[in-house]
């Protein structure tokens, strides 16, 4: 029975991953409140609107670390790293947790580019032979989204979605939560708009933690997935300089073999 929950669970992340950008899909009630840090000092108190303003729209990176959760279950982690403020450039390493059975487990290092995404390595019962499965843009890497829209849209909110600084990662962050329409999302993130209504997810319960450079460092995400609660937590840092993450050669790309 154990291993039967597992694949399930399993099978329920790789659907949450899919979701995961700059916001979630929200059904469940948000938990684990004490993950996401404690109220600062009023010391540490900053002006996140004119934080957002004066980010920095050049193109950058930062090393990304993504956990989801279905029902108190650590499933699947992502890590890697990710361009960000450029069409979608990431480099990640996709893992199932290690109870899940040996057919439906992932463990995929994943390229994602404006055009395609491209993985490597275990799949279930699949594998790629040592080369790369040419996927749809988008598809299981978690694409990055252009988080100053999302943080726009946040503010945009009002007060309500406005709870103050707390500490993340060693450096005050401002917290954003708030729930987000449909439409909304189709007008910044027509991707994350499309899965939504494939799932019929018609809300989406975001919360982002903006630092005083006015860059998102961390956000989490609620969903409900086949009777299951999803849980994505992202946190972004190491912030550095594009690393232009390109497709691999033709010659190493193949067909998923069984």
């Amino acid at each position: 029975m154990r291993i039967r929950r597992a694949g399930a669970v399993a099978a329920a992340a790789a659907v949450v991953v899919i979701t995961l950008g700059g916001c979630g899909s929200a059904k469940t009630e948000k938990v684990a409140e004490a993950v996401k840090g404690s109220p600062s000092s009023p010391a540490g108190g900053f002006d996140v609107e004119a934080a957002a303003k004066k980010a920095d729209p050049a193109p950058y990176s930062a090393q990304m670390n993504a956990e989801t959760y279905v029902g108190n279950r650590l499933a699947m982690t992502m890590t890697g790293r990710a361009d960000i403020n450029v069409p979608t450039s990431v480099r990640m390493r996709m893992r199932t947790a290690s109870d899940v059975p040996a057919d439906q487990a992932i463990d995929m290092e994943m390229i994602g580019t404006p055009d395609a995404t491209y993985g490597r390595g275990k799949l279930g019962k699949f594998s790629t032979d040592g080369g790369w499965a040419k996927m749809p843009a988008g598809s299981g890497q978690g694409a990055t989204q252009d988080f100053a829209k999302y943080t726009r849209m946040m503010l945009d909110l009002g007060p309500s979605a406005r709870k103050g600084v707390e500490q993340q990662g060693g450096e005050p962050a401002y917290r954003l939560s708030g729930t987000l329409t449909q439409d909304k999302v189709r007008k910044i993130d027509p991707t994350l708009y499309n899965n939504m209504r494939s799932r019929n997810m018609e809300k989406i319960d975001c919360d982002l933690w903006i630092n005083k450079a006015g860059r998102v460092v961390r956000l989490e995400q609620w969903m409900g997935i086949k009777g299951l609660s999803g849980h994505n937590i992202v946190v972004l840092k190491d912030f550095g300089v594009p690393v232009k993450i390109t497709a691999p050669p033709a010659s190493e790309i193949k067909p998923l073999g069984g």
